[in-house]
């Protein structure tokens, strides 16, 4: 078997694996009912705002949160090389079909994120050419430099073996990436885009040669993107409980030297506190309750002024719904079955609970909506 045709054959299970991940999500009423309207209001929105952009975007707005919102949704993803397991009895000992295997796959991460760059300029040009009147010219250099900067962090992935080191260089290239788009001609910024990228190629074609170099590394991508639709659909799933697979005996961050939160000991603050903390320690819910957010600002970003307040009313109920329903399944924790707690404390508890987890958001929302529709 050549290494051409054992890429094409593990490209084609991955894809039949995930759209058999999709599928189970994807049914005849979901494709009637969300994805042909949402692709249909899309199209209705997207010719819209070539007609009128101020409905859209606010020419006020400066320029720094459009490149900040670019940067945030092209960050993500990583180089594919389609390994397995077993390569690593086999494949490293055929040089020539290890090497081709991975060049092919490197070749299809360039591809993916080429095209994944040219969607997020395919969403933005009407307000880089309407709102700030954006030249072709300057249209290339800037997606240039975002897909330079997709590239450059796919690599931080794949080179950092600890969390800890990645996400401190992936806010610095950001802030870095931020500072020479805001700041710095788009003529040499494009030009410096185009070595980094030549750089970033040639820097993977070289470490192809190293087969064991990042072995295990990549393994643990592989794995990584294999489960990625998996993981999504587990995030938004109501009726499956996710479970923190943390098993760290001490915090590493959040109350690393526990202390009490309230002042006043009683019963109500007690539970109050074990309720928070927990919320707090539990990096799935904090990362839902983030990404709920996030994508409820972007919503409010870039629908249409007379869609922003209902989005962001039709949030308020869901978040308070969302913490209900939290709120519920924290109680049923088996530590609180051996310990039970009295109705009326509960109730008490769960009004401030409610307060603590949804005021935060509601007021950034509110926020960033008043000054979208009034600045």
């Amino acid at each position: 078997m050549s290494g051409r045709s054992l890429f094409i054959n593990r490209f084609i299970q991955e894809w039949r694996f995930q759209w058999s991940v999709i599928r189970t999500v994807l049914d005849w009423t979901v494709i009637l009912y969300i994805i042909i309207p949402s692709i249909l209001f899309f199209y209705l929105f997207y010719v819209d705002a070539w007609r009128n952009i101020d409905l859209y975007w606010n020419e006020n707005l400066p320029f720094s949160i459009l490149v900040f919102l670019m940067l945030l949704f092209s960050s993500g993803g990583n180089f594919r090389t389609f390994l397995l397991e077993a390569d690593l009895l086999f494949l490293l000992q055929e040089r020539k079909i290890f090497y081709r295997l991975k060049v092919y796959g490197l070749l299809t991460s360039l591809l993916l994120s080429f095209l994944q760059t040219v969607l997020t300029f395919f969403i933005a040009m009407p307000i880089l050419i309407l709102s700030y009147q954006f030249s072709i010219k300057m249209v290339s250099f800037l997606f240039v430099a975002i897909f330079a900067y997709k590239l450059a962090q796919q690599t931080i992935n794949k080179v950092s073996y600890r969390n800890f080191k990645k996400w401190v260089l992936t806010i610095l290239l950001f802030s870095l990436a931020t500072f020479l788009l805001l700041n710095a001609p788009l003529f040499f910024i494009g030009v410096g885009s185009i070595m980094g990228i030549v750089g970033i190629v040639c820097f993977h074609i070289s470490q192809i040669t190293k087969t064991n170099r990042w072995f295990l590394k990549e393994l643990e991508i592989e794995h990584a993107e294999r489960v990625r639709y998996i993981r999504v659909i587990l995030n938004f799933s109501i009726a499956v409980e996710k479970q923190s697979t943390q098993h760290r005996k001490k915090p590493t961050f959040l109350f690393k030297k526990s202390e009490r939160i309230f002042k006043v000991r009683n019963k109500e603050n007690g539970l109050l506190e074990l309720l928070l903390k927990s919320f707090l320690r539990n990096q799935n819910l904090v990362r839902t309750y983030f990404r709920l957010m996030s994508l409820t600002g972007f919503a409010i970003i870039a629908v249409p002024l007379w869609i922003k307040w209902l989005v962001f009313i039709s949030y308020i109920f869901f978040i308070n719904s969302w913490i209900k329903s939290l709120y519920s399944k924290m109680l049923k924790n088996s530590f609180l079955t051996v310990i039970p707690v009295e109705i009326e404390i509960s109730n008490k508890v769960y009004k401030r609970f409610r307060k603590f987890l949804s005021l935060p958001s509601i007021l950034f929302l509110g926020i960033l909506i008043c000054v979208i529709s009034f600045i």
